[in-house]
C-alpha cells in the first residue's frame, strides 16, 4: 500500500521522509563558481509552493531527467532533504526549500485537478500599508525581445 501525498504547506526540517505531488512552474540552470546547477519552482494542488536546488553533482547526473521534469505535467518526488529559505531574496515565501539528493525520486503521476497556474494575489490595502515581505521575489516578466 502506497502512503499519500504531503501538502507543500507542512514541509519542514522535523521529519526526514516526505512525499509530494507536485508540478513544475519554472526551472533554470544558473552557473555559481564555475559550476552550473539547476533550480526550480513546485507547486501542489493547493496552490502553495517552494523552491528546489539541484546542486552540481546531482545536476551533472540528471540533465535528461530534468529535461522529462518540463515535459510531465504533474509527478510526485520523495527522499530529498529540507533546508531553512534563508536566502538573501527568497523565490518563495516557504520558510523551506528541498535539495535533490542522490535518492531523490521522481515518478509521473496524474493529478486531474492541478491547476494549470496558480495566482496568490495581495490584497490592495496590504500594498498600501506596506504590510509585506521585503526578501520575497514576487514574478517576472518574460519579454522575448
Amino acid at each position: 500500500m502506497s502512503r499519500g501525498v504531503d501538502n507543500i504547506k507542512d514541509i519542514n526540517d522535523k521529519k526526514e521522509v516526505w512525499k509530494v505531488a507536485v508540478k513544475v512552474d519554472d526551472i533554470w540552470t544558473t552557473t555559481r563558481y564555475s559550476k552550473e546547477y539547476a533550480e526550480m519552482i513546485i507547486r501542489d494542488i493547493q496552490g502553495d509552493s517552494i523552491h528546489v536546488m539541484i546542486g552540481p553533482e546531482e545536476y551533472k547526473k540528471r540533465t535528461d531527467e530534468l529535461a522529462e521534469l518540463m515535459k510531465l505535467k504533474t509527478f510526485t518526488m520523495t527522499n530529498f532533504r529540507v533546508q531553512p529559505n534563508d536566502d538573501k531574496f527568497k523565490l518563495t515565501p516557504h520558510a523551506y526549500k528541498m535539495l535533490f539528493i542522490s535518492g531523490t525520486s521522481v515518478q509521473p503521476k496524474d493529478i486531474p485537478n492541478m491547476p494549470v497556474s496558480a495566482f496568490k494575489f495581495k490584497k490592495f490595502e496590504e500594498i498600501q500599508s506596506l504590510k509585506f515581505a521585503e526578501d520575497i521575489l514576487v514574478g517576472s516578466l518574460m519579454c522575448p525581445i
